[in-house]
């Protein structure tokens, strides 16, 4: 009887952008768009923009997010200065975002 190939089923992670006052999620949507617990990994007024993740995901053996990830690096240099989250912190522990990942913008942003 000849070997059946096993496929190996990656779960692709999602990027959702929310701007508007009408998209302003829960809690609880927040969790289940996530896949868990949330997590303010970045906070700024300035640029009216917070991300949200599942702050067990690394946790929970869920991949890189590549793209959030290169988009939250981004945004920290901009605003390595008046950052809630230390930069130098940050580059020390090359830090990167699991699983799903959600940007609130605008009027969306959690209060």
């Amino acid at each position: 009887m000849a070997k059946k190939n096993k496929i190996k089923h990656f779960h692709t992670n999602k990027v959702t952008h929310l701007s508007t006052a009408e998209e302003k999620p829960t809690i609880g949507e927040l969790q289940e768009m996530v896949g868990g617990h949330i997590q303010l990994v970045f906070d700024s007024s300035e640029l009216a923009l917070q991300i949200i993740a599942d702050d067990d995901g690394k946790l929970k053996g869920k991949s890189m997010n590549d793209e959030a990830t290169l988009e939250w690096y981004r945004l920290l240099s901009l605003d390595k200065d008046k950052s809630w989250y230390s930069y130098e912190e940050f580059v020390s522990q090359v830090d990167w975002l699991a699983g799903d990942v959600v940007f609130l913008h605008k009027d969306a942003m959690l209060d």
